[in-house]
């Protein structure tokens, strides 16, 4: 089962009450809360692909905690820039209480980590989310307008959380997923790439391979890969030296 993606902003009524310490590089937030039903979403393959709410059991993370789990602290997901806290470093910590699934983290003094605490102060960032599979739900029942409710009573921890500044809206991650996984490329990959399309943006190789990888899939027309590429302009040289 591939992992799913969770956001705050999927519970409009919690407050997750992220907030920065005096000294700017320490923040404590919630990346899940308890007992609140989400809005409606849906995913392929979760739920028969239905709409429905979800609700987080108290409780769900604790056997994924005791397990010690190594997690990173990415911002937006992006696995491919460095982590901004670990777990297996001491420089993040997660827990568990009444309310949710709570973090604590300590952001590096650099030019990664100074943007993100910046934001946190400002109240630009004030969202969290974070991967996970689900191990065991409840029967399913509804909610008032009929709406299948998704009880989730144990989660496994992904290998991130994440500090978001916009939705993670679960119809598009899921499309994107799907598309990956038709096109046998790494989905994670697949994410960071479009999510870092900027005009001034370089995409690393295993992002370019699975955007062209996704392209080439549904295109009449495919796109020649960068070996390809090189193999044509090696024989146009030549071409043009025989001509020569």
């Amino acid at each position: 089962m591939a992992y799913e993606i969770r956001t705050a902003d999927l519970w409009p009524d919690a407050d997750f009450e992220m907030r920065a310490a005096p000294d700017g590089f320490t923040f404590e937030g919630y990346a899940a809360v308890y007992g609140l039903p989400s809005v409606r979403m849906s995913f392929p393959g979760v739920m028969g692909g239905r709409p429905f709410r979800e609700v987080i059991q108290a409780g769900a993370f604790t056997k994924t905690l005791s397990e010690i789990p190594d997690v990173t602290l990415r911002y937006q997901h992006n696995m491919t820039a460095l982590p901004l806290g670990r777990t297996k470093a001491g420089t993040m910590t997660l827990s568990e209480d009444e309310r949710g699934l709570k973090v604590t983290a300590t952001l590096p003094d650099n030019e990664w980590g100074r943007p993100i605490r910046d934001a946190i102060v400002r109240r630009d960032i004030s969202g969290m989310s974070f991967r996970f599979k689900a191990i065991r739900e409840s029967d399913p029942g509804t909610d008032a307008d009929g709406t299948p409710v998704r009880n989730l009573r144990e989660v496994k921890l992904g290998p991130e959380v994440s500090v978001t500044d916009f939705p993670a809206y679960p119809d598009t991650v899921a499309t994107v997923r799907a598309l990956a996984e038709e096109a046998e490329v790494d989905p994670d990959a697949l994410i960071a790439a479009l999510t870092g399309l900027k005009p001034e943006a370089v995409l690393p190789p295993e992002q370019r391979e699975a955007l062209i990888a996704v392209i080439n899939k549904h295109s009449d027309a495919p796109v020649i890969d960068m070996a390809g590429a090189e193999k044509l302009a090696l024989m146009q040289s030549r071409l043009k030296e025989l001509r020569g």
